[in-house]
């Protein structure tokens, strides 16, 4: 098949007055949950649920300008207590932040460093 006759696994938008300008996706340790996180003008943070038709948590107003950047990776320490992944993310507001992430039972939760 050609790639224009493939149709999406599952689709999800931002609000129509937000444009999407980053994206980043990570598997939980034990490979179940496979979340994507997306970033935009709105300044937001939302993870959502690749298999799920909503999103799972989201971080209002991460940044006080868009969201440019978002990456996240698992930690191998636990540095953080509990928390298994580690998102940072970088806004037009020239700041980098980094956020402790649980994933877990198809559930997200996420607590600012």
């Amino acid at each position: 098949k050609c790639s224009k006759d493939l149709e999406p696994l599952a689709s999800h938008q931002l609000s129509n007055k937000e444009e999407m300008l980053c994206l980043s996706t990570v598997s939980a340790e034990d490979g179940g949950d496979h979340i994507a996180f997306a970033g935009g003008s709105a300044k937001n943070v939302i993870a959502y649920g690749i298999n799920a038709a909503f999103a799972l948590t989201s971080l209002l107003e991460a940044h006080s300008d868009s969201v440019v950047a978002i990456d996240v990776t698992r930690q191998l320490l636990p540095i953080y207590g509990n928390s298994s992944h580690l998102l940072a993310t970088c806004g037009s507001d020239n700041a980098v932040k980094i956020w402790s992430v649980l994933i877990a039972g198809g559930t997200v939760a996420i607590e600012r460093k």
